[in-house]
C-alpha cells in the first residue's frame, strides 16, 4: 500500500493501474473508472500525504477461487491540496493474484461530495 500512494504522490494521479487485480478492472467500466478517478482529481486536487488510520484482514475459503484468499480491507486519511478525505482499499492474494492486489476501492471526502451536490443542482435546476 505505501507503493500505491507513493506512486499517488510523486506521479500527481490516482494511481497506477498496476496495482490493481485483473478481476477488478476487467469488471470495471474503463469509462466509468475514468470518470471517477478524474471526479476525485478535479474534486481533491492533488494528494499529499496518508495515514493508515485500520485495517482488518481475513482468510476465506470457497469453491470460486476469486472469492478465496487472504483480504485484507485498510481505511486512510488522505489529505489533499483542497482538504481532506477518507479511502478504503481492499486487497486480496490467491492462486489468482500471488501478490496483493486491489480489487476495491472507495473515495470519500467532503469535496466529492460538493462536486455532486453541484451536479444534483444543475440537474435539478435544468427540470423546474
Amino acid at each position: 500500500m505505501d507503493n500505491f500512494f507513493k506512486d499517488r504522490i510523486e506521479n500527481k494521479h490516482s494511481g497506477s493501474e498496476r496495482f490493481y487485480a485483473e478481476s477488478f478492472l476487467e469488471k470495471v467500466d474503463k469509462k466509468e473508472w475514468a470518470r471517477i478517478k478524474t471526479l476525485v482529481e478535479k474534486a481533491n486536487g492533488t494528494l499529499l500525504s496518508y495515514e493508515k488510520t485500520s485495517w482488518n484482514i481475513n482468510k476465506r475459503s470457497n469453491t470460486n477461487p476469486d472469492k478465496s484468499g487472504t483480504f485484507i480491507a485498510y481505511t486512510y486519511k488522505t489529505t489533499y491540496d483542497n482538504g481532506a478525505g477518507t479511502e478504503t482499499i481492499t486487497v486480496l492474494k490467491n492462486q489468482n493474484n500471488p501478490s496483493f492486489r486491489i480489487i476495491s476501492h472507495n473515495f470519500n471526502s467532503e469535496m466529492i461530495q460538493d462536486v455532486i451536490n453541484q451536479g444534483i443542482d444543475q440537474v435539478t435546476k435544468e427540470d423546474s
